[in-house]
C-alpha cells in the first residue's frame, strides 16, 4: 500500500514540484517505450506514442539530464537486453545512446 506521502508526492502534486528538487541533486535519465501493448489499452486510449501502459509525454520530466524512447513495452522494458545497455551508459557517461 503507498504511504501518504508517497500518494501526496507523485500522484497529487504536479511533477515539475517534486521532480525539479530530485534533478537538481541527482542526474535523470528517463527511458519510454513506444511498443504500444499492455493492460493499459483495456481500459483507456492513448493519442500518442506509448508503451500500452504510459505515455511517452508522462514521461518527461523537468530537469531530466536525457530522455530516450525506445520500441518495448511497459513490461518488455524489464527484460530487454537493449534497455539494460541504455541504462549501463546513462550510468557510466550520464546519457544515453541515442545511435545504439
Amino acid at each position: 500500500m503507498l504511504e501518504k506521502a508517497q500518494v501526496a508526492g507523485v500522484l497529487d502534486e504536479p511533477e515539475s514540484k517534486w521532480a525539479v528538487p530530485v534533478t537538481l541533486r541527482r542526474d535523470v535519465g528517463v527511458i519510454a517505450g513506444t511498443r504500444s501493448m499492455g493492460l493499459g489499452r483495456l481500459v483507456t486510449t492513448f493519442d500518442e506514442d506509448c508503451d500500452g501502459t504510459v505515455s511517452v509525454s508522462e514521461t518527461r520530466l523537468p530537469g531530466a539530464r536525457d530522455h530516450l524512447c525506445m520500441p518495448v513495452t511497459y513490461m518488455g522494458m524489464t527484460l530487454s537486453h537493449e534497455v539494460a545497455d541504455q541504462v549501463a551508459a546513462f550510468l557510466q557517461r550520464g546519457q544515453f545512446l541515442h545511435d545504439a
